[in-house]
């Protein structure tokens, strides 16, 4: 997590809002799946009916980054899903 130094805030972004309820982690896949290994975005996609829906959820939180105009995020979730800033992405 990102703090500035100067104030003691902390930044993190809500990108999936938790009103989703138990179709969060498929609106996550929704919306970027293009980040995701396509067996879990499918299996996120396939909805919470699914067999191993909360499994691939689990694994996508606790392994995927995101990347974004030159910086990387790592994911939480507080009901709400969070992009947390990592960092600049170095080459």
């Amino acid at each position: 997590m990102i703090i500035d130094t100067n104030t003691d805030t902390e930044y993190k972004i809500c990108i999936v809002d938790s009103a989703y309820g138990i179709y969060v982690p498929q609106r996550f896949a929704e919306l970027y799946s293009a980040f995701l290994k396509p067996s879990l975005a499918k299996e996120l996609q396939a909805g919470p009916d699914s067999e191993t829906y909360w499994e691939a959820w689990e694994e996508v939180l606790n392994t995927s980054k995101i990347i974004c105009d030159g910086m990387i995020y790592s994911l939480e979730q507080d009901q709400d899903v969070f992009a947390i800033p990592l960092g600049e992405v170095s080459f």
